[in-house]
């Protein structure tokens, strides 16, 4: 059960990046979630933006523009950003399927308001950021930002997703 995640942010202050700019469909040619780190954002184009960046590369949480995630219901957008290293993605607004992807899959999403965004965004590609889970806690330098999470997304997160959290209220053998 993760509660709290800590490393460097990565900034990605676009609007409406779809799924195929998370993963381009061309990669979609498996059913498991290995081997898609690679090619995480290759699809994605902004100024600035450098996908073999270090801080690209070692971002562990991300700072997202609004509808992050829309296009098509690709489970594979959530699996290529965990296979990067992705922990953590934070922003104002998140397409609803992928939204529910990324819970489903363990991966936190985090809606903060468009004031708290703005002050994340003002922090270097990079800099460390806090997220505790329990507390419902982001701290990065000197800035702590409340926010909140569903009851049961929270249920979701703490148990790993959706396939831990129907595991232990359903299945009574142990896991093998």
């Amino acid at each position: 059960m993760v509660t709290a995640i800590q490393g460097p942010i990565f900034k990605v202050p676009k609007n409406d990046v779809d799924t195929d700019q998370i993963i381009p469909a061309r990669y979609l040619t498996k059913s498991d979630k290995s081997g898609f780190g690679p090619f995480v954002m290759e699809g994605l184009e902004f100024e600035g933006f450098d996908r073999n960046s270090p801080a690209f590369k070692q971002a562990k949480v991300l700072l997202v523009g609004e509808n992050f995630g829309c296009g098509s219901s690709r489970e594979h957008a959530v699996w290529a950003l965990q296979a990067h290293g992705i922990q953590a993605i934070i922003g104002t607004t998140f397409a609803r399927i992928f939204y529910q992807n990324s819970i489903a899959c363990g991966l936190p999403i985090i809606r903060v308001s468009p004031e708290d965004i703005k002050k994340l965004f003002s922090l270097d590609n990079g800099a460390a950021i806090h997220i505790d889970l329990e507390k419902k806690l982001i701290q990065a330098g000197d800035q702590r930002i409340p926010f909140a999470l569903d009851e049961y997304d929270e249920a979701l997160l703490r148990d790993g997703g959706l396939v831990g959290f129907a595991y232990k209220r359903y299945v009574t053998e142990p896991r093998a």
